[in-house]
């Protein structure tokens, strides 16, 4: 049986090279586009059949899911195709925290069936839908393969707060789940847990309580695998969030550069501040790079910093996008974005996390549906390049994350980054030598 690759440059190199393969694409297409030809639709309609001829042929099946709080792992060959998340039917009580001795005892306690990952709100509990704040318990029974001894699994977070037993025996958590908002103590910190391995059977009870968001529930997925390759998935999720991180500071602070030798380009300046926002995006979610560098990280304070790194950035990324394009963005659009994004950042920062955290739907409405800002490109001269640039884009790269994601496509052997991550950070590079080139045209006119 042939052994995955457990080198860290060699996960790294597998994770990154199908979007090294996109981004020269991009650049062997681009010179050569056909006004009268929509190219990166085909390319779109090529990525999608790609995938779906991956995921019939079986080497990206997607992994089993849970069936009445059931998921049956006797024929997962955790070696050849590694970690899976513990995805599908969980049993779900609401407003109870079932101790894991309790469960299948004779009481007047009935499960109802939830999907997870994905938050509670909404769903249907004896008739009524519920909200996101509350406190309850998710229970799992999985039935292992034989020959294994030692286990792991992998968190990201839930929303607020929770705590993980393993066959009645505690083993991982993060803040204090409570019934009420005075007992619970919210906090989002990644984790891996080792453990020795239970047999054949391996029963898994949640609690869970959310008191501080507008959101509840096991949002993200529980990843169970052998503890080579979960810390390996660690590893390189962490190593391609910092090599990107380090790339898009570098561009940030080139970009500020352009700016102070030449006052007059503001698009420096915009993308720069940009790509601030965006850094300080990626280092406070995902693997939350920022919390597992300074542990006991506030929580109120690292949800401001994520909701600010979205209400701060938009604005600029349209200042930016007028300063390349003036006839393409109107400054109707550029006011108004302005002003949403600062009166948005004021309710961030003068309320509870529980009310300025639903707001963050609100603002993707108004951003999304804002015509200023979808007609980005519909013009002549540079819009047209514009267009090419965000069209191929969401083509290219969007499409097939969003295939990924959906179908739960993991390559055998080791866990697959989608190209999720380096495919916006292509998006960011491409302005970036808009801007040198209007700083520097000699370099491009020969």
């Amino acid at each position: 049986m042939r052994e995955p690759c457990q080198d860290s440059a060699c996960g790294l190199i597998k994770i990154i090279f199908p979007s090294i393969l996109n981004f020269f694409l991009f650049i062997w297409i681009l010179p050569a586009h056909d006004a009268d030809i929509d190219f990166s639709y085909r390319v779109g309609r090529f990525s999608g059949l790609g995938f779906s001829y991956l995921r019939m042929s079986g080497k990206f099946a997607p992994p089993p899911r849970a069936v009445n709080g059931v998921l049956d792992l006797r024929n997962w060959d955790f070696e050849a195709r590694g970690p899976l998340p513990l995805a599908g039917e969980w049993q779900f009580f609401w407003q109870c925290f079932v101790m894991p001795q309790d469960l299948g005892m004779p009481n007047e306690l009935t499960p109802s069936l939830i999907n997870a990952p994905g938050a509670w709100n909404q769903t249907s509990i004896q008739g009524q839908k519920i909200k996101g704040h509350g406190f309850a318990t998710y229970a799992l029974k999985i039935l292992l393969p034989p020959g294994h001894q030692r286990f792991s699994l992998k968190t990201l977070d839930m929303a607020t707060a929770f705590r993980l037993f393993v066959n009645g025996k505690e083993i991982v958590g993060a803040g204090i789940p409570g019934k009420t908002s005075v007992e619970s103590v919210p906090q989002y910190l990644p984790t891996i847990v080792d453990f020795e391995g239970p047999g054949s059977q391996m029963d898994l009870v949640v609690h869970v309580s959310n008191f501080h968001h507008w959101q509840g529930g096991m949002w993200e997925a529980v990843f169970l695998g052998l503890p080579k390759d979960i810390h390996a998935m660690q590893n390189q999720r962490m190593g391609l969030d910092l090599f990107l991180l380090g790339a898009i500071l570098i561009m940030c602070l080139y970009q500020i550069g352009l700016y102070g030798a030449r006052r007059q380009n503001r698009s420096a300046l915009y993308f720069g501040l940009f790509n601030f926002f965006i850094a300080l995006r990626l280092m406070t979610c995902g693997e939350r790079i920022l919390v597992q560098a300074y542990d006991g990280l506030n929580y109120r304070f690292l949800l401001i910093l994520i909701y600010l790194s979205v209400y701060w950035s938009v604005p600029i990324f349209i200042l930016y996008a007028r300063s390349l394009f003036p006839k393409e963005v109107s400054s109707r659009a550029v006011r108004l974005l302005s002003l949403t994004g600062l009166g948005f950042s004021m309710v961030v920062m003068f309320t509870p996390t529980r009310i300025f955290s639903l707001s963050m739907p609100y603002f993707q409405v108004i951003t999304h549906r804002r015509p200023g800002v979808r007609d980005v490109g519909r013009g002549k001269g540079g819009g047209e390049q514009a267009k090419r640039i965000f069209d191929f884009y969401s083509r290219v790269f969007v499409y097939p994350s969003d295939r990924c994601q959906r179908y739960s496509l993991h390559p055998a052997g080791h866990f697959y980054h989608p190209p999720g991550s380096f495919g916006p950070f292509c998006l960011y590079f491409f302005p970036g030598i808009v801007i040198v080139q209007q700083v520097f045209p000699r370099l491009f006119n020969g």
